[in-house]
């Protein structure tokens, strides 16, 4: 989207937090993987932001929802608690990235 000064902005919310999976945690985590969506053109948003928007709601069977939101919850809490080790401009549910990023490395070999 274009700013007022008739400039591209960088993507906020959800799309920023789709490419930051991408582009910045599977990158660092599997680089392989990570060079091969590239190669395909396969944009995160594609992928990811139903997973981060129904967090996670969709993929799995309710009871394993229910104890990744548990985890995701306690996390977040027990991150935003600790003012020392919480980081600056922190998204927040950063445990919910790991766990996509998890989920691709799981799938890599069919995609």
């Amino acid at each position: 989207k274009k700013g007022s000064d008739g400039q591209y902005t960088r993507p906020g919310g959800v799309v920023a937090r789709c490419d930051c999976m991408q582009n910045t945690l599977l990158r660092s985590k599997d680089y392989e993987l990570y060079i091969h969506l590239q190669s395909q053109h396969i944009e995160p948003q594609l992928y990811s932001m139903k997973w981060i928007r129904l967090l996670l709601g969709r993929e799995f069977h309710l009871e394993d929802v229910l104890l990744l939101w548990d985890a995701m919850f306690a996390d977040h809490h027990l991150t935003a608690s600790t003012a020392s080790k919480a980081l600056p401009g922190g998204r927040g549910l950063e445990l919910l990235e790991y766990i996509c990023i998890a989920m691709l490395v799981y799938i890599r070999g069919d995609l």
